[in-house]
C-alpha cells in the first residue's frame, strides 16, 4: 500500500524539482552609475550659468538608490540654486550659478554625489571667472536716423549721432549729439550687457542714464546694432527725461 502511494507521487515530485531547477531565484544586480558633466564652467561676473549633468546607470536600480547632489568650496559672492538635488529615475539635473562680484580667475570646486551604497563621492570642477566680451566695437558707426522723445514738454529731436570707441579703454564708447545738442556734445557710456551713461557734465548739461542695445530688427540693416537709452538731462533749473533712439 505504501509502495503504491509513493509510486503515485513520484512523477509529481520529479516535475516539481525540474521546475525549480529551471527557474532559479535571480540575484539582484548591484547598483552602479557614472556621472556625466562638463568639468570646466566659464562665466563672467554679474551673470548666471547653468550646470547640467546626467547620471548614467550601469547596473542595478537607481530608484532604490537615490543620489543627493550638491556643490562645495564655492567662492564668495556666488550663490547656487537649488542648494541640493535628489536624482532618481529622471537621471539628470541642473544647477544654476548666480555670479556676483567674483574676481577673475580659476576656482577649484567640488561636485558632490552622496548615496547610501557608496557614501560621499566628490568630483573636481574648475570654475573660470572670465572678463565679459567687449561689445563696444559692435556699436561703432554713424547713426543718421537717431531721435529723442523728451518730456515733461512732449518734444521730438531728430539728429545724426556718431558712436566711437576710446583707445585703450575696452567696454566704453562715445556718443555725440544726443538730443541734437551738437557735435561737440559727446558723452561717454559703458557697455556690458547694457549701455550705461554715468553721471557727467558736458557743455553745461548734467546727463546720466541706462539702456539696451540689440541687432537692428529691420531687414535693410543686417548685422547693424541700435540703442535705446533712457536718460536724464539737467540744465540749470530745467530737467528733461528723454528716450534716445540711436539708430541707422
Amino acid at each position: 500500500m505504501n509502495i503504491r502511494y509513493l509510486l503515485f507521487l513520484l512523477p509529481f515530485l520529479l516535475f516539481g524539482c525540474e521546475k525549480n531547477q529551471q527557474n532559479p531565484v535571480k540575484k539582484e544586480e548591484v547598483f552602479a552609475f557614472t556621472p556625466e558633466f562638463d568639468s570646466v564652467i566659464s562665466v563672467s561676473p554679474f551673470n548666471t550659468i547653468n550646470f547640467p549633468y546626467k547620471i548614467k546607470v550601469t547596473g542595478g536600480d537607481i530608484g532604490k538608490n537615490l543620489l543627493n547632489c550638491s556643490f562645495s568650496d564655492l567662492p564668495a559672492n556666488l550663490t547656487m540654486m537649488p542648494a541640493t538635488q535628489t536624482v532618481g529615475y529622471l537621471i539628470s539635473g541642473v544647477f544654476t550659478f548666480n555670479v556676483s562680484d567674483v574676481p577673475y580667475g580659476d576656482y577649484p570646486v567640488k561636485f558632490n554625489i552622496n548615496s547610501k551604497l557608496y557614501g560621499m563621492q566628490q568630483y573636481n570642477i574648475t570654475l573660470k571667472i572670465v572678463p565679459p566680451p567687449d561689445n563696444a566695437p559692435k556699436l561703432v558707426g554713424s547713426f543718421d536716423s537717431s531721435y529723442d522723445h523728451c518730456g515733461p514738454i512732449d518734444s521730438f529731436y531728430y539728429y545724426k549721432s556718431t558712436v566711437s570707441t576710446i583707445a585703450d579703454t575696452p567696454y566704453r564708447i562715445k556718443i555725440s549729439n544726443i538730443r541734437k545738442l551738437g557735435t561737440t556734445f559727446v558723452v561717454r557710456a559703458d557697455v556690458s550687457n547694457v549701455v550705461r551713461i554715468p553721471l557727467q557734465t558736458v557743455n553745461g548739461y548734467r546727463i546720466y542714464g541706462t539702456g539696451a542695445y540689440n541687432l537692428d530688427p529691420r531687414s535693410y540693416h543686417p548685422g547693424q546694432y541700435s540703442m535705446i537709452i533712457y536718460d536724464t538731462l539737467v540744465h540749470g533749473s530745467d530737467t528733461e527725461v528723454c528716450i534716445a533712439h540711436i539708430q541707422h
